[in-house]
């Protein structure tokens, strides 16, 4: 989900902890098994119960609480329960008006009842009216910043003023320290997405919008360093450089291999195309 930095503060060699330091993880671990075995025990009485007094009155004798659902999909979360596919799956396989059932979640058992289902359907507009409407306005908002950002972009390598231009379009001037390919930029992110085409500009250059994820932006390159070959830095992203720069030319040369390769099993009649129908299927697709 990122890039996370770990900074290790303490070592402590290996030792027998006392029963003060573990004592809490016991007490838990015993909790959580005289659940499970009251859960093993309880759970098919609970189900029995529902099924022959019904779903209201096992829930006062075992002191549950009955959760009512509005119509779900079976994507969808229940309430106190949350995601849980295998559940719904369940849920699913059952018919409306059947007796209570039983089915097992990680956290325990849930007894549940259907007391309708409705075939899919394309919902009315008033069901998706507010989502349309969000959909909408965030893909209007995102269209605007989008040429909010280009005009930027534009006005600043007109005027070669990346600072005049942000203030005419409200955006806020930030300035980094020297960066490398692998570093991380606050608002910006990793060095390694988009904003990698900083690395390919010369100083005073203006770089054009630039998709940050949820946000864009505008970059100019105010100074840069070559990276000295004593630095340990500068020998692993070059040992990380030459390794991609192998990886793509061994996929040259495999390109290169299996498209010689065909042509030759051509020449030799081992491989034999339908020019024809290639011929039909080219005009088709055209």
């Amino acid at each position: 989900y990122g890039f996370h930095i770990i900074q290790t503060e303490d070592k402590e060699e290996a030792r027998l902890r006392p029963l003060s330091e573990v004592k809490p993880a016991i007490e838990e671990a015993i909790k959580q098994d005289a659940l499970a075995k009251l859960v093993n025990k309880t759970g098919p009485e609970a189900a029995d119960a529902a099924q022959k007094q019904g779903l209201e009155k096992a829930a006062a004798k075992y002191g549950a609480q009955v959760i009512p659902s509005k119509m779900v999909a079976r994507t969808d979360s229940l309430p106190g329960i949350g995601a849980q596919p295998a559940f719904m799956d369940s849920v699913f396989s059952t018919p409306d008006k059947a007796p209570p059932q039983a089915a097992r979640i990680p956290t325990g058992l849930v007894i549940y009842e259907v007391t309708k289902t409705q075939p899919p359907r394309s919902p009315s507009f008033e069901e998706v009216k507010d989502r349309v409407t969000a959909d909408f306005k965030n893909e209007r908002a995102n269209d605007q910043l989008r040429r909010k950002t280009l005009e930027m972009s534009d006005r600043a390598k007109a005027e070669h003023d990346l600072a005049k231009a942000a203030k005419e379009a409200g955006a806020t001037l930030k300035t980094s320290n020297l960066v490398g390919r692998t570093d991380q930029v606050p608002d910006i992110g990793a060095m390694g997405g988009p904003a990698s085409a900083a690395f390919n500009m010369k100083p005073g250059e203006i770089s054009g919008p630039l998709n940050l994820g949820r946000s864009q932006g505008v970059l100019q390159i105010l100074d840069r360093q070559e990276p000295s070959p004593s630095d340990p830095q500068f020998a692993k992203e070059s040992d990380q450089l030459r390794e991609q720069l192998a990886q793509q030319r061994q996929q040259q040369r495999l390109q290169l291999f299996m498209s010689e390769l065909n042509s030759r099993l051509e020449k030799e009649g081992k491989v034999k195309k339908n020019k024809s129908e290639m011929d039909s299927l080219t005009k088709a697709r055209s």
